[in-house]
C-alpha cells in the first residue's frame, strides 16, 4: 500500500509517494519514492484525487518492473532516442527536425520526469503552440555561404567541427546543403566561427502562428519518444497515445480548369472508337461542367 504525504514549497504543492516492497538481504525495508506535482488549475480536492491515482499507478509500475531509470527527464531521454534513431539510420532531415522541436519542448516540459508526464500536460503544450505569436518572426535562417570550406579555415576537419558542443553531424550536413536551421542555432554557429550571423545566414520571417500540421509533427515526435520508453519498460503507457493533438487539416481540392478540360476532350479525337466511347460518356459530364 502506498503512502502519500503533501509537501508545500515555494513553487506550489506536491505529493511525496512512498511504496514499500519486501526487504533486502540485510532485512531492511525496500522503499520506492516518487514526487507527484499536480497539473495547474486543479482544486485542492482534484489535486488530492490526482495524487491518489498517481500512487496507484506508481504501485503498478513497481510491480511490473517499470520503475527502472524512470527518474530520467523527458529532455534526457528524448536526446537518447534521437541518437538511437541516428545510429539506426534515421533520415537526416527528420532527425534535424526533431532537434529543432527540442528547443521548444525543453522549455515547456523537458525538465519533467518521464513518469510524471500525463496527457493533460501534452494537451496544454499543444494549446500553447496554437496561440497567435507562438512562432517568432525571423526564427529561421538559411546559409548563404559554402560551409564546406569554413571549418577548414579554422584548421578543423568536418568531423572535429561536428563534435563541438551544440553542433552535430546532422547539423553540419544541413549547413553544407544550405538547409534551414533555427536562428538560435545559426547565431551560435556564427559566434563559434567568429563571424556575424548576417554574413553567414539569411534570416527569414515566418508565419506568426504555427500550423496544425506543424503541431501534429511535434506530437508525432513526442509520441516516438514515449513509445520507445514504453518498449524499454520505463513507463507503463504512452501518454501521447491518450493526448488530443489538432485534427489533420483537409487538403484543398484541386480541379481541372475549363481550358484543361477542353484540351482533354480535343485529345480524345485521336483515340480509337472504343476509347472514344468510354471517354465521351465521361465527356458529356465534363462539358456540362464547362457550360455551367
Amino acid at each position: 500500500m502506498a503512502s502519500i504525504r503533501k509537501i508545500k514549497g515555494k513553487t506550489g504543492t506536491a505529493y511525496k509517494i512512498t511504496v514499500m516492497t519486501g526487504r533486502n538481504a540485510q532485512g531492511k525495508q525496500k522503499r520506492h519514492y516518487k514526487t507527484f506535482t499536480p497539473p495547474e488549475g486543479l482544486t485542492a480536492k482534484q489535486a488530492e484525487k490526482a495524487a491518489k491515482q498517481a500512487a496507484v499507478e506508481f504501485e503498478k509500475e513497481i510491480e511490473l518492473g517499470y520503475h527502472l531509470n524512470a527518474d530520467q527527464t523527458f529532455e534526457e531521454y528524448a536526446w537518447y532516442v534521437i541518437r538511437l534513431k541516428e545510429h539506426s539510420g534515421g533520415a537526416k532531415t527528420t532527425l534535424s527536425m526533431h532537434e529543432y522541436f527540442m528547443e521548444r519542448i525543453v522549455s515547456a516540459f523537458g525538465y519533467m520526469k518521464l513518469q510524471d508526464i500525463r496527457p493533460q500536460h501534452l494537451n496544454n503544450f499543444y494549446r500553447e503552440l496554437a496561440k497567435p505569436e507562438t512562432r517568432k518572426t525571423g526564427d529561421m535562417a538559411r546559409p548563404i555561404v559554402d560551409f564546406h570550406d569554413l571549418p577548414e579555415k579554422r584548421k578543423m576537419s568536418h568531423g572535429a567541427f561536428a563534435r563541438e558542443p551544440g553542433i552535430s553531424h546532422t547539423m553540419v550536413t544541413r549547413l553544407c546543403r544550405s538547409e534551414y536551421i533555427s536562428l538560435k542555432k545559426a547565431e551560435y554557429i556564427a559566434d563559434f566561427l567568429g563571424k556575424k550571423t548576417k554574413d553567414l545566414f539569411q534570416v527569414e520571417c515566418n508565419e506568426k502562428t504555427l500550423s496544425q500540421e506543424t503541431i501534429r509533427k511535434f506530437h508525432g515526435f513526442i509520441s516516438i519518444v514515449f513509445s520507445q520508453a514504453e518498449k524499454e519498460m520505463l513507463i507503463p503507457y504512452n501518454p501521447a497515445a491518450h493526448a488530443t493533438p489538432p485534427k489533420k487539416e483537409d487538403a484543398d481540392p484541386h480541379y481541372f480548369q475549363p481550358d484543361t478540360l477542353v484540351s482533354i476532350m480535343d485529345a480524345l479525337e485521336s483515340e480509337d472508337i472504343r476509347h472514344q466511347t468510354i471517354y465521351n460518356t465521361i465527356g458529356i459530364c465534363l462539358k456540362g461542367i464547362i457550360c455551367q
